[in-house]
């Protein structure tokens, strides 16, 4: 702080009025003195900075009005310096004096509200002056607007808030309608950010959040408006004559960004992101309207899978109103438990006997029919009712399997399909399996959990040491869908999985040499390992007999039976199908 400033210093006195207060920044300490001595004859009281660094010094121990700032110096330019300002002191106004050399940067900067005003060098003193005036104008009307309570910064992940970014929206409205260009607003959620919270819980998952803040701000904060909104949401928003290249430039950042794992606590987390975007014309478009549809795009983009971007069209809106609806009807599903399982035989060729079974969800849905479980489980798991819904289906499964052995009737065993989402809490998921069969007295190798391969390769922590836990507890393990993922032979060896079913896709098709020998070294390989081999989809009478050759000793498919409710099972079960 100048040596003037600290005389005036005196005015910050308790019960003392607080006068309008002036911060210029220029590493060049005669520029700083010049312009002092045009201002001080309107009373100002005059703060100088040499750097941006000593700017936020200064801003921190005063009450500043506005900020005069040069653009080019050491270290951090001007435009990143009142970007800074604008996320700290959102009340504070901005303006910048340089010459035209680095008017990029600057209107990029007025495009995210880094800037109110942009003033070239030189200027007439009188013109200073009264854009100087003009300025603290603009500062009175914000703190006379300033709601109790309102907080301009997210404590969380300290970038603005979504409050604070609509209130500033009109002011950037305004600048891009001077410009003739368009305001676009971006959602993005962090597609882990879910499995994440329900891995490690609520509080891992807030630093998880500040983590990606911190990598955000670094990469987006300096061009682009950037504020949190919600758990693993942010948004985005920018004013460009250009939209489509801006919306590429912030994709292209961010896959950047999160190229490499970031670093929580002990942990390094790989992130993607589903970003929509929406892009209107700067007449006279709402904030809230701009958020919603950014909404419905992103919404669209996680839809898909994730890791992508989806720019907001009309028919968004119908699409994500049907997803809403399948998610409440889902909640009520699952808390009615208005399920019912099918099972499909697992027949051995040689004889031709029943000897496991694999047991399937369904859910019959009172006005859409029966509902595909490859469109409402990956919705289950992003609600969080799949540990609910997997424990109904286990304790099911269990009790049914037990009347059968009452009976004689039943097989080796019976699988169930187990979501990655319930392997990853390795106390509640072994827990329950073994709270099932201890209250069932079903011997623990007669149920099979049936991983997909993806699962399986997961480089997670928290899945081996569950997996750990289910081998100790005597449970078969099996990889389910082999073939759809990476096929890589060595995750067979890692869990000591007991069991390998084919998926439908590794299937040889016709009279195709090379796909029968692909299959057929597949099969000697897991026999190597000690594998039962299961082929999965077979369905003809020229699958099966290749199936066969290759030696696959068991297969599951149309070709013997469909899946069939418990009542049509019982009489399978007490016959034999043809030998092949």
């Amino acid at each position: 702080m100048s040596e003037e400033s600290s005389l005036r210093a005196a005015a910050d006195a308790p019960g003392a009025p607080r006068p309008d207060t002036l911060l210029l920044v220029d590493d060049e300490p005669h520029v700083c003195s010049s312009l002092a001595r045009i201002l001080r004859r309107d009373n100002y009281r005059v703060l100088t900075a040499n750097s941006a660094d000593d700017a936020l010094g200064v801003l921190a121990k005063n009450t500043v009005d506005v900020v005069l700032s040069d653009q080019r110096m050491p270290g951090k330019k001007g435009t990143e310096l009142l970007a800074a300002v604008r996320d700290l002191y959102p009340n504070t106004v901005r303006l910048i004096l340089s010459g035209a050399a680095e008017i990029q940067d600057i209107t990029q900067a007025m495009g995210t509200g880094a800037i109110y005003k942009f003033l070239t060098k030189p200027i007439d003193p009188a013109l200073l002056r009264a854009n100087i005036a003009e300025a603290f104008s603009r500062a009175a009307s914000l703190r006379a607007t300033e709601t109790p309570g309102f907080a301009a910064r997210d404590a969380a992940t300290g970038l603005p808030t979504r409050a604070y970014l609509k209130r500033l929206f009109p002011s950037l409205v305004a600048g891009a309608r001077s410009d003739s260009g368009s305001v676009c607003m971006l959602m993005l959620r962090i597609d882990q950010y879910p499995n994440i919270v329900a891995s490690f819980g609520q509080q891992f998952g807030e630093e998880f959040s500040r983590a990606v803040a911190a990598v955000l701000s670094r990469g987006l904060a300096q061009h682009y408006f950037l504020c949190p909104d919600g758990p693993g949401n942010f948004l985005v928003l920018t004013t460009d004559d250009d939209p489509t290249d801006r919306i590429a430039h912030i994709e292209r950042s961010l896959d950047e960004l999160f190229s490499r794992p970031i670093p929580v606590l002990d942990h390094r987390i790989t992130v993607t992101a589903s970003l929509g975007a929406t892009v209107s014309a700067a007449d006279e478009p709402q904030f809230d309207d701009l958020v919603d549809q950014a909404h419905t795009a992103m919404m669209t983009a996680s839809s898909r899978g994730g890791a992508t971007m989806q720019l907001y069209q009309q028919h968004l809106v119908k699409a994500l109103r049907g997803k809403l609806q399948l998610e409440s009807d889902l909640r009520e599903a699952v808390a009615a438990r208005a399920f019912h399982l099918v099972y499909q035989p697992q027949v051995e060729i040689t004889s031709g006997q029943i000897v496991g079974l694999e047991a399937l969800l369904r859910w019959q849905h009172p006005q859409r029919g029966l509902v595909s479980p490859k469109e409402f489980v990956p919705v289950a798991e992003e609600l969080g009712l799949i540990n609910e819904l997997g424990g109904w289906i286990l304790d099911q499964v269990v009790a049914q399997f037990m009347l059968w052995r009452a009976r004689g009737l039943a097989p080796q065993d019976v699988a169930i399909n187990v979501s990655p989402l319930q392997l990853r809490d390795r106390a509640s998921f072994v827990e329950r399996v073994e709270a099932a069969l201890a209250q069932h007295r079903l011997p623990p190798q007669c149920l099979v959990l049936e991983i997909t391969e993806s699962a399986a390769i997961e480089q997670n922590e928290a899945i081996a040491s569950c997996l750990a836990g289910l081998r100790e507890l005597g449970v078969t393990l099996a990889i389910d869908d082999f073939g759809t993922g990476y096929a890589n032979m060595s995750n067979l060896t890692r869990f000591a999985f007991k069991k390998l079913k084919i998926d439908r896709s590794l299937l040889p098709q016709g009279r195709d040499e090379r796909s029968k020998k692909l299959f057929a070294n597949v099969v000697a390989m897991a026999r190597e390992l000690g594998l039962t081999v299961v082929a999965e989809g077979v369905e003809t009478p020229i699958e099966l007999a290749t199936v066969a050759a290759a030696r696959c000793a068991v297969v599951q498919g149309y070709f013997y039976s469909p899946p069939v409710s418990p009542e049509r099972l019982d009489g399978l079960l007490s016959a034999r199908f043809p030998e092949a």
